[in-house]
């Protein structure tokens, strides 16, 4: 909660967070001592203020040392607040505080760097470094620079440092006493553990300054007087002293502040990464990518207008849409089309429908120019030729590709094959592949790939799409890593468009809604300026739908929601199962069987889509009455919580009539009854082809039928020969 800001304390609405090497540290528990709330720095807008401040008033826009920024609000002594120059946006403002002050107060307060000075900086390419060189060529020292790849160096030498060497070698010792005839230098910033410290304090010239920025691993100054008793040893702790002496802070950012403001200082490099990626951002800054500074930013921290801009939608650039002729892909060219996109290249296999035809040619007249284009994107010659005519003979450069192509093939895994399963994967996968091979030197402003929340929740028969789903997830994170863009969408069923809206007309919507057209394209905007790697849309009721987890174990990503799926189905989970248990526990044995037979036929009406008054044959296979493999999954998992065990995922097919069904849960199951007679009249006798199946994995762990099923895929699902069929009954 926001509370009133103390005494000679403000309140900052934050609009972008410095992030820092502290909070990398914090994040896994490796900082020494108490790291504190994470973020450190921000600019933003001050919203109130405490008693006794007068320099600051709200609407003030702001840059801070205030511990915890990455937050909404934050309070922070007004003494480590200065104004922002008018000219800087929030971000550029957001690299200054940390950087310029523990350069400055290093380099200038402690080191008393001057002109003709030499001083060797350590990692460079970060932001402390990049604000150490700024004060250094201000002043007219000599810069020793290092940076730890070969893309950073290149990055110093662009800004005019003559000597930059590898921190990732101790080289750098020799190679700087060679360049200084064995003079030296006489100020070194350092940030490097282990043996970089010996070799930084070699190289110092007689009285020299060492500037010790690191936390871990660092030197006492004892330690240091028996090494090298000549040179001055400092080690710096910006946050120390923002709490000990915040005068000293709010002195130090005035100064900074007029240099800033006269142009002789500048904002940083930077890389933006908005709130909803700071994961990402910590990763980024935890392998070292980054050049600069790293900033995180709030929604707020652009203006409409900037906002408006981001959207990655240009009139001058052209797009690509696979699946181009589906719903899904026609209603994604319509939107493009009113935002303004140059070209619009619709992909698919098949030629379009009559009625996509006229959609297509009602866009047309619509300000974008729209291509129809037949191919197989799973065909990587198929694909690069068609990225390769972008740019070319008077066509637009790509900027953006939407992969909605994909089909469907559903099945419970014991009726699917490699072929059902090659079926689904091919469209996504390997297209998707192969537009990711194709332009992986293109600089795209997005790559949105087309998933499905079945990668993510799960779908009963929907094995092949959700690991086809799931690549695309995958993929979305890996390009990522590798700077490119990629957005994975985890869409739940759009009305009356696309897979998931056949899908939910064929079956119980379980808790899910649905998306419009409208929404759906108005959330991807929305996602493409926010740039995730991946979200999950999906209108939902949470409470319905974690019901049909009841007695079963929930996805793990719904963790968090189990206390919902507890409240509310604990106690109506427990009725269920005491009405029909007690009911059956207290009515004579010959009674048990009708009763479960009503109790089934209730289920199985409802699985089935019937009216409630629908009468059952009792003794007629379900199968008949028209119930599929995912039917059947899901009248299990209704038997499952009715009698408060798991069944085998066959039984509906080893039971089809409720008679048998009835007869083997109550015997078998329940053991309520233990007539053999009874036993023997309501076990069917299983098809060969079942019988075959359930020799194979009635009995065996999940380890043992993946392991099956691998053999069997890679058999390519030809019937074992006889010696074939005794090496599975051995495995």
């Amino acid at each position: 909660e926001r509370t009133a800001p103390p005494p000679g304390t403000v309140e900052i609405r934050v609009q972008a967070s410095g992030l820092n090497f502290r909070d990398v540290l914090n994040a896994l528990d490796l900082y020494p001592g108490d790291p504190g709330p994470l973020g450190g720095e921000c600019a933003g807008v001050v919203t109130r203020v405490g008693e006794g401040v007068t320099d600051l008033q709200p609407g003030d826009e702001v840059m801070a040392i205030a511990a915890g920024s990455f937050a909404d609000y934050v309070l922070t002594d007004a003494n480590l607040v200065v104004k922002k120059p008018a000219s800087f946006s929030f971000i550029e403002a957001a690299t200054i505080p940390i950087t310029f002050l523990t350069a400055y107060y290093s380099l200038i307060r402690l080191g008393k760097m001057a002109k003709g000075d030499r001083v060797l900086i350590h990692v460079a390419s970060g932001g402390v470094g990049q604000a150490a060189i700024q004060l250094a060529k201000m002043v007219g020292a000599e810069v020793f620079a290092t940076a730890g790849s070969e893309e950073k160096r290149e990055f110093l030498r662009a800004q005019g440092i003559t000597h930059v060497m590898n921190s990732r070698s101790l080289d750098f010792a020799d190679e700087i006493m060679k360049i200084t005839a064995n003079q030296g230098v006489d100020l070194v910033l350092n940030s490097l553990s282990g043996d970089y410290i010996p070799k930084g304090l070699s190289i110092l010239s007689p009285g020299g300054r060492f500037l010790e920025l690191g936390k871990i691993g660092i030197w006492e100054e004892k330690k240091v007087a028996e090494f090298r008793p000549d040179v001055k040893y400092f080690t710096v702790a910006l946050d120390d002293l923002s709490r000990e002496n915040p005068q000293l802070i709010q002195s130090m950012f005035r100064e900074l502040l007029k240099l800033f403001e006269a142009g002789v200082l500048q904002p940083l490099p930077h890389r933006a990464f908005p709130i909803t990626e700071a994961l990402s951002a910590f990763r980024f800054m935890q392998q070292a990518k980054h050049i600069g500074k790293v900033v995180i930013t709030q929604p707020e921290a652009y203006p409409a207008q900037q906002q408006a801009e981001r959207l990655p939608i240009r009139s001058d650039a052209a797009y690509l849409i696979t699946g181009g002729t589906g719903a899904l892909g026609i209603t994604v060219a319509e939107w493009l089309s009113r935002r303004g996109a140059g070209e619009i290249i619709l992909v698919s296999r098949r030629e379009p429908k009559e009625e996509i035809q006229k959609r297509v040619e009602a866009l047309s007249s619509q300000g974008s120019k729209i291509r129809l284009q037949q191919a197989d994107v799973s065909d990587p010659q198929q694909v690069e030729k068609l990225i390769a005519e972008f740019g070319k003979n008077g066509r637009l450069p790509l900027a953006g590709i939407v992969h909605a192509a994909g089909v469907l093939d559903d099945g419970v895994i014991l009726q699917q094959t490699w072929e059902r399963f090659e079926k689904v994967l091919t469209p996504k996968v390997l297209g998707a592949w192969n537009l990711h091979r194709a332009t992986r030197q293109n600089d795209l402003d997005f790559v949105v790939y087309f998933s499905s929340m079945v990668s993510l929740l799960g779908s009963p028969g929907q094995g092949n799409y959700a690991a086809a789903n799931a690549f695309l997830d995958a993929l979305a994170d890996y390009r990522r890593g590798k700077e490119l863009a990629a957005t994975s969408v985890n869409w739940g069923p759009w009305a009356g468009a696309g897979m998931a809206a056949r899908m939910q007309g064929s079956r119980s919507s379980g808790g899910l809604g649905t998306i419009t057209p409208e929404q759906g394209t108005e959330l991807l905007e929305d996602i493409l300026r926010h740039r995730w790697t991946q979200i999950a849309v999906l209108p939902i009721r949470w409470r319905k739908f974690l019901k049909r987890f009841e007695g079963m174990e929930a996805p793990l990503l719904l963790e968090d929601f189990l206390d919902i799926r507890e409240e509310a189905a604990a106690g109506k989970k427990e009725r269920k199962k005491s009405e029909l248990l007690l009911k059956l526990e207290q009515a004579p044995p010959e009674e048990r069987q009708e009763i479960l037979v009503d109790f089934l036929r209730n289920q199985a009406v409802r699985v089935l889509g019937l009216e409630e008054s629908f009468s059952l044959d009792p003794q007629k296979p379900l199968s008949e009455m028209g119930l599929d493999s995912l039917m059947a999954i899901e009248l299990k998992n209704a038997l499952d919580r009715a009698v408060g065990k798991s069944l085998p995922a066959t039984v509906v097919f080893n039971y089809p009539t409720l008679n048998d069904l009835a007869g083997y849960l109550l015997i078998d199951v329940l053991q309520l009854q233990q007539v053999e007679e009874e036993k023997e009249e309501s076990e069917p006798a299983p098809t060969p082809a079942m019988e075959k199946v359930l020799e194979k994995i009635e009995d065996l762990s999940d380890e043992e039928v993946e392991a099956l099923l691998l053999k069997r895929l890679e058999e390519d699902l030809e019937e074992p020969d006889e010696s074939e069929e005794k090496n599975e009954d051995d495995a």
